[in-house]
């Protein structure tokens, strides 16, 4: 958990106080209440909850199950002239396909029935709903969150999604900015 956004909320009505805690390094913000304010500062010191070896494995293990997606998926059941990918991080990939219902109609022909046999090493299960609302969870496992015609990316986390139909239905990002 990232402790690092938690502050400390004061309630100060003396003078004196409010000026010494306004200079204090620490200082985030103040609101003004009836007859006091309420000073809001940021933690001296923070206790992370999670040791860094295990943030960082964990960080690396979600980059390795993003490629092994790659290469042990979709460059194995798709011709490569049927995708291509367009941005990916540790936690989604934007691919565009040359077909609709990629996962119905551009896998290789010859592939089509080992890739039902292990779909759901991929995918979550979609057969009922208790073991769906399960696998909706689950680590490790894509979906399709969002389906679009077109793709413009300026950088890393900073792109726009659309359909240009009636209905424009649009996902952006912009994070950082």
């Amino acid at each position: 958990m990232d402790v690092s956004k938690h502050n400390e909320v004061k309630y100060e009505s003396n003078d004196k106080a409010i000026k010494c805690k306004i200079e204090h390094f620490t200082f985030h913000g103040l609101e003004e209440l009836n007859d006091a304010c309420e000073i809001t500062m940021k933690k001296r010191r923070l206790n992370n909850k999670n040791p860094i070896h295990l943030s960082i494995a964990i960080y690396q293990l979600a980059k390795l199950r993003m490629l092994q997606f790659y290469y042990d998926c979709i460059d194995f059941y798709f011709d490569r002239s049927d995708f291509r990918y367009q941005e990916m991080d540790t936690d989604s990939a934007y691919i565009a396909f040359s077909c609709e219902k990629p996962f119905q109609d551009c896998i290789k022909p010859e592939l089509r029935e080992h890739f039902q046999e292990h779909n759901y090493d991929w995918f979550p299960r979609d057969y009922n709903t208790k073991v769906a609302k399960f696998d909706h969870r689950t680590p490790g496992l894509f979906k399709d969150e969002w389906s679009g015609d077109a793709m413009v990316s300026l950088s890393s986390k900073n792109y726009i999604c659309y359909l240009p139909d009636e209905s424009y239905k649009v996902k952006v990002s912009a994070k950082g900015v």
